[in-house]
């Protein structure tokens, strides 16, 4: 049986895909372990090591230098064959007001009132009421378990990611922006 040893820990599945391809392309036989742990659990990708590519202890000085020398020449290859790659403008202004939109609830408004709506429209008899038997009444033991929580029921937390938010979506800038003004 041929040891084998770990070259490259990748994080994704397909990053391991990629350096198992360059290895293979390049005549050195690799392997990739917990491929199937990634597909089927990938939380639990990261409490095993990753995704981990084996070489054999005979190649694994070739395969080092085969993936030092391709990740050295990745950015001229891209630019030989597609141009010179400018990073496009990004903003977090779509990010802002989608997580501000979740939170504050506007987008439950108008699902709320479409099925209003369509409480008025449709006719009663067309649905029977369900049966009693399927209300759960939970028993009465004379005294709450767990104590009346204060008066503020959650209003300060979601203050303060509405704040959070909107402080985000008035301070956002670009990528090429730079935050000292000088």
């Amino acid at each position: 049986m041929t040891k084998t040893a770990i070259i490259r820990r990748c994080a994704t599945l397909s990053e391991a895909y990629i350096v198992d391809g360059l290895l293979r392309s390049s005549g050195v036989l690799s392997s990739i372990d917990n491929a199937n742990h990634a597909t089927i659990d990938w939380g639990s990708v990261s409490a095993l090591g990753g995704i981990q590519i084996r070489v054999p202890n005979s190649q694994f000085e070739r395969s080092k230098e085969i993936i030092i020398e391709h990740a050295g020449a990745a950015e001229e290859t891209l630019d030989e064959m597609f141009g010179p790659f400018d990073a496009p403008v990004k903003t977090r202004r779509w990010t802002a007001i989608s997580m501000l939109l979740i939170y504050v609830g506007i987008i439950d408004i108008p699902v709320l009132l479409i099925f209003m709506w369509l409480a008025t429209i449709i006719p009663a008899g067309w649905f029977d009421p369900p049966p009693n038997e399927f209300f759960y009444v939970e028993p009465y033991y004379g005294s709450a378990a767990v104590p009346e929580a204060s008066g503020t029921n959650g209003w300060i937390l979601v203050f303060l990611i509405v704040f959070i938010l909107l402080w985000e979506l008035t301070n956002t800038r670009t990528n090429n922006q730079s935050k000292d003004p000088s």
